[in-house]
């Protein structure tokens, strides 16, 4: 679910939005990249029992409080 989400977001929510607003193609890669490696954090989470520790959705919520703090801000802050 989380992949092909990803993968929806990625092809129809963004072209849709582009279509509206011009977007910032240097944000659309930080924001891809991030995307990634999210997912790719996932895969060793779901294949070890398929459930969440606590201790892991701490870790996934922190990482969910840097994005947002990255998208609103932007990179000159974690200089």
């Amino acid at each position: 679910n989380v992949l092909g989400s990803n993968i929806f977001n990625i092809l129809l929510i963004i072209g849709i939005a582009a279509l509206f607003i011009p977007l910032n193609a240097v944000n659309a890669i930080d924001h891809l990249v991030i995307l990634v490696a999210v997912t790719l954090i996932m895969f060793p989470i779901l294949y070890t029992g398929h459930s969440i520790s606590r201790k892991e959705g701490v870790l996934m919520l922190i990482f969910y409080g840097i994005f947002i703090w990255y998208t609103f801000f932007g990179y000159t802050y974690f200089i």
